[in-house]
């Protein structure tokens, strides 16, 4: 099956605040991969600015039909991926789905004593930190 390109019809952006869905991206690889999926860059066409104070380096375009702000983490860790979803958030202010993409850490069992393991897909409401005091 070949994937359908991105309408250009339908205009982009009007501001920062119109993109719906953010990915955020840990390593240069993942988020080279994520960047490989965009049908068209709005950077080339606009500048979509950020909020003052703002340093997380973004890149913006269209996978199908859907806006997309890519987020690259300068570093691994809590403290890292906090300041950069505060950021985000801050910058472009109608997200309303972010998605974390890439390796990430996990854990031998989850609720139901079933073994989650690398390349498996995890869907959640919320994120829970687990190693507190550690």
């Amino acid at each position: 099956m070949i994937a359908e390109m991105a309408d250009l019809t339908i205009p982009p952006p009007g501001t920062r605040n119109d993109f719906e869905i953010a990915i955020l991206c840990t390593l240069k690889t993942e988020f080279d991969a994520v960047e490989g999926l965009f049908d068209h860059f709005w950077e080339d066409d606009r500048n979509y600015g950020k909020a003052l104070g703002d340093t997380n380096a973004y890149s913006t375009g269209r996978i199908g039909e859907h806006d997309i702000i890519l987020a690259f983490l300068p570093g691994m860790g809590n403290v890292s991926s906090a300041n950069v979803a505060l950021s985000l958030r801050s910058s472009y202010t109608g997200i309303k789905l972010s998605l974390v993409v890439g390796v990430c850490g996990g854990f031998p069992f989850g609720m139901e004593e079933q073994e989650i393991l690398l390349g498996d897909v995890v869907i959640s409401t919320a994120i829970v930190q687990s190693d507190l005091g550690q």
